[in-house]
C-alpha cells in the first residue's frame, strides 16, 4: 500500500475537510469550496494575505494559513492550480474593503490563475494586488530570477510579511518586504 484515501473522487475535500476539523481552533474550510481561512479573520483595517495552490503538498500551503501568515489559502486539485474563477471567490470572500495581497508561486497555471483573477476583481472595484514567489536558486541562473519557482523559501517571507501585516502594516510596505526578503 503506497497511498491512504477513500476515493479518488473525494480527495481533496477530505484532506482539507481533516485539516479543518484537526485545527478547528486555528482554520475553518468555506463550505462548498476548497478554501481554509482563518478562523478568528484580522480587522476591516488590515491587509489580507492570501495564496492560491495546487493540492498535494499538505500540509503546506494550508498549514500556512493563521495568525501571522496567510490569511486564506485556495486549493486547486492535486498538483493544479486553482482556476481564476475558484482565486476570484476567495478574493470576493476575504474582501471587506481592505486591500488584500494575493502571493503566487511562479508556476505558469498559478501565475495565469492569478493574472486572470485579479483583473477580475479589480474590474470589480477590489483593492487587490499581487506578489510573485521565486526563490528556488536550482531553478534558474543568477540574472535570471525572475524565471524562478517559488519553492521551500517562500514559508520565510510568508510568516514575515504575514506578521507584517498582522500588525497593521500597509499594502505598499508589505509588499516593498515580500520583495527584500525575496530577492
Amino acid at each position: 500500500m503506497k497511498k491512504l484515501i477513500n476515493s479518488r473522487e473525494t480527495l481533496v475535500e477530505d484532506l482539507l475537510r481533516g485539516f479543518a476539523e484537526a485545527n478547528h481552533h486555528l482554520v475553518e474550510l468555506v463550505p462548498n469550496t476548497h478554501i481554509i481561512r482563518r478562523k478568528n479573520p484580522k480587522g476591516k483595517d488590515k491587509v489580507k494575505f492570501i495564496i492560491g495552490n495546487g493540492a498535494g503538498h499538505e500540509p503546506a500551503v494550508i498549514g500556512w494559513v493563521g495568525e501571522g501568515m496567510f490569511d486564506m489559502n485556495i486549493v486547486g486539485e492535486i498538483f493544479t492550480a486553482p482556476s481564476a474563477d475558484q482565486i476570484l471567490q476567495g478574493i470576493e470572500l476575504i474582501n471587506d474593503g481592505s486591500p488584500i495581497l494575493v502571493a503566487v508561486q511562479n508556476h505558469a497555471g498559478d501565475v495565469i490563475n492569478a493574472d486572470l483573477a485579479c483583473e477580475m476583481a479589480l474590474e470589480k472595484g477590489i483593492d487587490v494586488r499581487q506578489v510573485l514567489f521565486y526563490d528556488d536558486i536550482a531553478s534558474a541562473p543568477k540574472g535570471m530570477e525572475e524565471e524562478r519557482r517559488g519553492v521551500g523559501g517562500m514559508l520565510f517571507y510568508t510568516k514575515i510579511v504575514g506578521s507584517f501585516f498582522d500588525s497593521g502594516g500597509s499594502i505598499e510596505e508589505g509588499i516593498k518586504l515580500f520583495e527584500r526578503v525575496r530577492d
